[in-house]
């Protein structure tokens, strides 16, 4: 069966929740404080349910070290990631401010000292988080692409996915507690595999973040200066 991985299509979910109702918060500067808390918290806990997923797959921890890497050379990301420890230790709250916009309001991030923020790359906490959960939006959409014959019920639930996994329908059907040859049916009556296989997927939980994934996609360059 593809890895639990839906626990991460959920923490993304939970994170994207946070992330619009911070979006639209206005000057309330309380609410706006408690939502972005929020929002630096469950996007650190996508990529935590992430690496839980993947474990122990071939090639996995390759393949997070690359993006620990781009992480870490990221000042977006490593503020982020800052952020969250003194969030969870220190309990300092980084939205302190506002301005007017020709748009709305802009909430400023800042340490709390006005004046001592050189490690903030974007004071504009809107377009930060923005920016930041398009690079975890972009980490989960990679692991989808590198592992989702393992991880994807769309594509472990296919004839690629039977090749990959070097697995058989009969396969596909124990895996779901039915009897090996269960959608299997004698005689000539056009039943081919890839029949078979697809009401196999019907009955296999699917992932429910390919939309949010493509809504934030790719982010551009200058996410990771």
């Amino acid at each position: 069966m593809p890895r639990p991985f839906g626990i991460v299509d959920t923490k993304l979910e939970e994170a994207e929740y946070f992330f619009e109702k911070f979006q639209k918060c206005g000057w309330n500067l309380r609410e706006a404080q408690f939502l972005f808390n929020a929002f630096v918290s469950s996007t650190r806990s996508v990529t935590f349910a992430l690496q839980a997923s993947i474990s122990g797959i071939e090639d996995c921890e390759d393949w997070y070290k690359v993006w620990q890497r781009r992480l870490r050379d990221s000042r977006l990301a490593r503020f982020f990631h800052n952020c969250r420890t003194d969030i969870q230790h220190v309990g300092r709250n980084f939205v302190n401010g506002g301005v007017s916009g020709p748009n709305g309001p802009i909430l400023l991030l800042s340490d709390g000292s006005f004046g001592n923020d050189e490690f903030i790359p974007v004071q504009n906490a809107f377009l930060a988080t923005d920016l930041y959960f398009r690079i975890v939006c972009q980490i989960v959409g990679d692991a989808y692409i590198k592992f989702g014959h393992i991880i994807d019920p769309d594509v472990f639930f296919s004839s690629e996915g039977l090749r990959l996994n070097k697995l058989t329908v009969e396969d596909l059907e124990e895996e779901l507690g039915w009897p090996r040859g269960w959608t299997k049916l004698e005689g000539d009556n056009g039943f081919t595999d890839e029949d078979r296989i697809a009401l196999l997927r019907r009955s296999a939980a699917i992932s429910n973040c390919r939309n949010l994934l493509q809504k934030y996609a790719l982010p551009p360059d200058e996410v990771w200066n």
